[in-house]
Parts: structure tokens; C-alpha cells; sequence
């Protein structure tokens, strides 16, 4: 197994290797949570690369040690991508044109062409949310709430820990409070209280008078009825 250390060093290896073009082109594919070769050639050729050089270089990085295989999708290894996502961002130009691109393959999902031509995460109202969130966080909030009314599953997992780590890295607002919901009510609904506690609460603090705050005041309120009655 690759320690995450060791796919930041394969990374930097691979980076004094390489020529600026091809580094361009992998902070490109950063974009995207997870990748099939489709839309990384689609990335890189958006990125600068001619169509040969850019078939060229995803063949190349399936034989690295930082880009993990998932059935016929694959990412970069956890270190590397956060690494790469910040280049990116760094990179207005690269990081918009990206995310649009993107935005725009999840905007008309077809389902038929998942895992083969376009990442699954891009099909099930996850990409949109958070590509356009990148794009404007106020109109992808509103797609955070609009998948986050979907049936329970690993999609809805994926949904959460994105909107969350979009606001980590500042692109959601700090005083929203969709991505601390999102997630607190998905690990409400598996059963995770503890964990959903402190997230609910953010929520319940807020001063909007909105569903979502009187949701998460009502859930919090159990909780510590529940507490209190325990002494």
C-alpha cells in the first residue's frame, strides 16, 4: 500500500520529470474527484495538450503510484489530490474553465454512460453540486439541497464529505449552513448521533430562520433531553 507521504513524494518526482506543459495538465485533472480516461483526455485537452500528448500522459499515469484504480474510473491518491487542489486554485484561468467543464457534463446526466465514459459521482446530482459550487457557491448550495433529497447511499456519503470539504477550503461560505447539515443529517440517518451532534448544532446556532435550523434545533433538543435525563 502507498502511504500517503509516499504518493506526495512519487507526486514531486513525477513534477521535476516532467515539463511545465504536462504539470499544468495533472493539476487540470484535480478537478474532479474521481476520473475515466474520457474525461481526463477531455481535462488535459482543455488544459493545453494536443490529443496525442494527451492520451500520452493518462496512459502514463495509470502506472503511478499516486492515481488509484476503482473499476474503469480512477483518482489520485487522498495527499496528491489535496495538493493538486490547491495549484489549481491557485490557477483562476485553469481552475474555471475546468470546473466548467465539468459543471456542464453533470448538468444532463445519462446514467447509461456511467463508469465507462463519464465519472458516476458526475451523474447523480454530486458533480453538479459541487463543480457549480466552485463556479458560484450560491447557486451550487442550492444543488447541495437538492441531492441531499435523494434515497440514502454512498452517493449521499460523497455529497456531504464534498460540501464540507468545499467549505474547508473556503469556496462555500463559512456562515453556510448547508454543508454542515448535509452531512450532520446524513450520519443522523445511519445511525452516527454522536458525530451528527456537533454538526447539527452549527446549524441550530444559526441566527436564519429557515427548515433546515428548525430541523437540526429539534434533533439537538432531543439530544439533550435525551443527556439530561440520563443525570
Amino acid at each position: 500500500m502507498t502511504t500517503p507521504d509516499k504518493s506526495a513524494s512519487d507526486l514531486r518526482i513525477f513534477f521535476e520529470d516532467s515539463d511545465e506543459e504536462t504539470r499544468h495538465a495533472v493539476v487540470a485533472l484535480s478537478a474532479a474527484e474521481s476520473l475515466t480516461d474520457d474525461v481526463a483526455k477531455r481535462l488535459t485537452i482543455t488544459a493545453g495538450l494536443a490529443p496525442d500528448q494527451a492520451g500520452r500522459l493518462i496512459r502514463a499515469l495509470h502506472f503511478c503510484d499516486f492515481v488509484t484504480e476503482r473499476n474503469s474510473e480512477w483518482h489520485f491518491a487522498t495527499r496528491v489530490h489535496s495538493v493538486l487542489s490547491v495549484y489549481l486554485r491557485d490557477d483562476k484561468e485553469l481552475y474555471s474553465a475546468t470546473h466548467t467543464l465539468l459543471a456542464e457534463l453533470a448538468s444532463e446526466p445519462d446514467l447509461s454512460y456511467a463508469g465507462e465514459e463519464i465519472p458516476e459521482y458526475l451523474l447523480t446530482g454530486v458533480g453538479a453540486a459541487y463543480h457549480q459550487s466552485a463556479l458560484s457557491s450560491q447557486e451550487g448550495l442550492k444543488l447541495y439541497v437538492e441531492a441531499s433529497r435523494n434515497e440514502l447511499s454512498g452517493t449521499q456519503w460523497l455529497l456531504g464529505r464534498l460540501a464540507i470539504e468545499q467549505q474547508e477550503q473556503g469556496i462555500i461560505p463559512p456562515t453556510a449552513i448547508e454543508p454542515p447539515y448535509l452531512r450532520g443529517m446524513i450520519l443522523y440517518r445511519e445511525g452516527r448521533i454522536k458525530e451528527a451532534e456537533p454538526l447539527l448544532r452549527r446549524v441550530a446556532d444559526s441566527p436564519q430562520i429557515r427548515e433546515e435550523v428548525a430541523v437540526a434545533c429539534h434533533l439537538v433538543g432531543r439530544s439533550d433531553a435525551r443527556t439530561s435525563s440520563t443525570w
